[in-house]
């Protein structure tokens, strides 16, 4: 094992090298040739990637686009595990920047062994223009990494924060230019508003409804007993209780 600060890696193993051999990550060309070695377990071309940054060394990052080429929208395959839920809104939103602006971002998929296409990020633009020619940005993956893209692509971008003065600075300068960003940020504090009073709703569902009390403090026993009788003939519900 290595140390790294406070943390600790694996020694790598290198081909025609005693077992465990440390490596001078300062050395570019052969960390870089290391971390492409094939048949590592999963995570420690991630575990090494970090080490060698922390030791001062670098990576060249695998670049896993293939190409890109002008399809018809239509004949992309939808992921059959697409989680995203469109909603009208986001339609409308989608098409008026596509008559204020046109197509200005290229969908991502991945090639099927049988030529086509299959989506990884780009579906509703497939459903909306399924006639058009699009930009597609091609990737060479797997199933498996086309999974995992499909999976955090989104969740990635909304870890995202905001600076809120900078934003409000750009929405004044773009807002009275372009009627569909108006409409979109319009429709994003709608559906905020929505979904905030929904959980007022839930919240104050969950509540009981409140209940009032008269706490009477009594001498000793023999009066607490008197006063419980006698509630109880009037009709009243009470109990003996005592602190």
């Amino acid at each position: 094992m290595k140390q790294f600060g406070n943390e600790t890696w694996p020694l790598l193993h290198l081909p025609g090298k005693p077992a465990g051999v440390d490596v001078d990550w300062s050395d570019e060309g052969l960390a870089s040739e290391l971390f492409h070695l094939p048949d590592k377990p999963a995570g420690v071309r991630e575990l090494w990637s970090l080490a060698a940054l922390m030791n001062g060394g670098t990576f060249t990052m695998r670049n896993r686009i293939k190409c890109h080429r002008r399809v018809r929208a239509g004949d992309l395959v939808p992921h059959e595990l697409n989680p995203r839920i469109h909603t009208d809104s986001q339609r409308v939103a989608l098409a008026a920047l596509y008559d204020e602006i046109g197509f200005a971002r290229s969908l991502l998929a991945y090639e099927l062994p049988d030529g086509r296409l299959k989506l990884i990020d780009g579906h509703l633009r497939r459903d909306l223009t399924p006639d058009e020619m699009l930009d597609v940005e091609v990737l060479d993956v797997t199933d498996a990494e086309a999974r995992a893209l499909l999976l955090a692509i989104d969740p990635l971008a909304q870890l995202a924060g905001y600076d809120d003065k900078l934003v409000e600075e750009l929405r004044q300068k773009t807002e009275r230019d372009s009627a569909a960003i108006k409409t979109l940020w319009q429709t994003l504090e709608d559906a905020d508003k929505k979904m905030r009073e929904q959980l007022r709703r839930a919240n104050a569902a969950e509540l009981p409804e409140p209940r009032y009390f008269v706490l009477i403090p009594c001498e000793d026993e023999d009066q607490q007993l008197e006063l419980l009788e006698r509630f109880q003939k009037e009709g009243l519900k009470c109990e003996a209780k005592m602190g």
